[in-house]
Parts: C-alpha cells; structure tokens; sequence
C-alpha cells in the first residue's frame, strides 16, 4: 500500500484532512480518511465514485463499522492542537493486530492467534449491502434484516420509478415528501434509533442536543439533526436536503445512534393519540383487576 502524505484543504473555515492509501496491484480502489474538528469519517472510492461511507465518530467509536463489543483493543479519536487521527489501544501487551485493505475494496481487521500462529480475521468490512453508499437512495432508510431492504422515512413516498435514472442505479433512487412543508408551526421531530448517520452537511462542536433541536427548528430547510457524541460531549450536527446513506444498525451490534427527523405534526399526534389510547387501556384495565381481587378478597372474608 502507499500511504500518501496528509493533505491540508481549507472549505468554508473547515479544515480538512484527508489520507488516501492505494492498493499497489490496482488504483481503483482509495480509501479516504476525512476528518472535519472532531468528525472522523471512512471514504471508499472507485474510479472517483464512493462506494462505501461509515462514521462519523460518535465519541466510542466510528459509526458503522461492524465491530462487535470486544476484549482485544479500545478504539480511540486522539485529537491533538495540530493534528487528529484514529488509532486502538490494546487492552493487553500482547495483542498484535492490524487492518488490510484489499485490492476488492474490503477491509479485514486481523488479530494474531498465539494458539494457531497465524493472523485470524476480527471482523470484515463493508458487512453487507446496506454498506454500499446509498443502498437505498435519498431519503431511504436501509434495513439488512427486512424485506424489502429500502424503505421511505417517515413522511416521504417513494418517487415515481419512471422518474428514476435510466440506469437503474440504487443511487439515483429517491424518496420524496409526501405533503407540502408546513414549517414552521405545523411539523416537529420524530425520534429514529440504531441508525447510522446520513452524509453529514452541518457540524457545530459546542451546541448541545437542546440547542442544537432548537436551531434546527427555527431554520425550515433543516431536515434532521442529531448529536456527534453519543458519550454525553457536546456537538451538533444538520442536515439540509436530501439525506443520502443512511442504514438501520443490525441485531447484535452497537454503533447505532439517534437522528431527530423532521415530519408533519400530523405524524406526531398519531403517534401520541395511539400512545394515549394504549396507556388508557392499561390504567382501566389496571383498575378492573383491582377491583376483582378486592370483590374476591370480599367474598373470602364473608365465606
């Protein structure tokens, strides 16, 4: 491989970073590590086109990559005043480990086996086809486990296929919203967990969540907003348009987080309206089986 010396980029008062390595035996396949303040992200590039995209950081970890709770190492962000980069620490000396890239595209990260003497694979990335970059299209959530995959967010319809590019491409497919925006008196935010974030466009580090809702809120283009570390810090992230590579985290993993969308109101009551019918169906419930074990205490007592 060949790694390139880091490349310093200025856009809009965000310093960049970027490394690229290259496999020796093809040039199509680049890996990209952009990292944007705090943010840390994972590019994969064919013939100038991405074809894979995990992160951002999300203070414990980069944010899908299948990397189960482990004993072998921590993952860590080190972020220093002139540079930033990402790196694991062993929890034991002996640990040997390291990352491949392969001239296909995919990364194997390999621990050495003291027993057997030899490298074995810890986990494999991309995991499945919900790791291309944008599975699924805009405004789509992919869901590895359910069929179909692709599904609209809430509060967008799937666009008309006769509107779709030609080529049939699962990048060009879009999802649209379903009713004309009523910002800002008439919509409000739904909450969707174990998701991995789409591309980001809109990042400040010492917003918290409640400012960061209310700063969404008064600005009608924001479609969503989240926070950037999930480990209690501060930062803020938006997103305006078109909300392109997001994917449900799969049973048994952890790198997930919480996205705030915007929908209609309409979405909102409904679901509180059922919550509300739910809740007092239990509490009247509740109370009838209250009252038929004092009738049955009553009937005890004068037996």
């Amino acid at each position: 491989m060949d790694l390139k010396d880091p490349i310093l980029e200025n856009e809009a008062s965000y310093p960049m970073l970027i490394r690229v390595i290259t496999c020796e035996r093809t040039s199509y396949f680049v890996q990209e590590l952009g990292c944007t303040y705090i943010l840390f992200f994972l590019f994969f590039l064919k013939m100038a086109n991405f074809i894979h995209k995990e992160g951002p950081w999300n203070g414990r970890q980069i944010g899908g990559i299948p990397m189960l709770s482990n004993l072998v190492f921590k993952p860590m962000l080190v972020h220093k005043q002139d540079e930033l980069y990402f790196t694991f620490e062993p929890f034991n000396n002996t640990v040997k480990t390291h990352i491949v890239l392969h001239q296909s595209g995919t990364i194997h990260r390999l621990v050495w086996n003291w027993k057997t003497t030899e490298w074995s694979i810890l986990y494999t990335w991309p995991f499945d086809s919900c790791d291309h970059y944008a599975q699924c299209g805009a405004n789509n959530n992919c869901r590895i486990n359910k069929t179909p995959i692709c599904e609209c967010l809430k509060g967008f319809i799937p666009k008309a296929e006769d509107e779709w590019d030609t080529h049939g491409l699962s990048q060009s497919r879009k999802c649209i919203e379903k009713s004309p925006s009523d910002c800002p008196s008439g919509e409000g935010f739904l909450k969707l967990t174990a998701i991995k974030l789409p591309d980001f466009n809109w990042y400040n580090n010492s917003m918290n969540i409640n400012e960061c809702e209310a700063e969404c809120f008064k600005n009608c283009s924001c479609r969503a907003y989240a926070n950037s570390d999930v480990s209690g810090g501060s930062g803020c992230l938006m997103w305006f348009g078109d909300l392109i590579d997001i994917r449900e985290c799969p049973p048994g993993f952890n790198w997930g987080q919480d996205i705030f969308l915007r929908v209609p109101a309409s979405k909102l009551e409904l679901k509180h309206r059922v919550s509300g019918i739910y809740e007092d169906w239990m509490f009247e419930s509740f109370i009838n089986i209250l009252g038929l074990e004092s009738r049955k205490e009553e009937a005890s007592t004068v037996n």
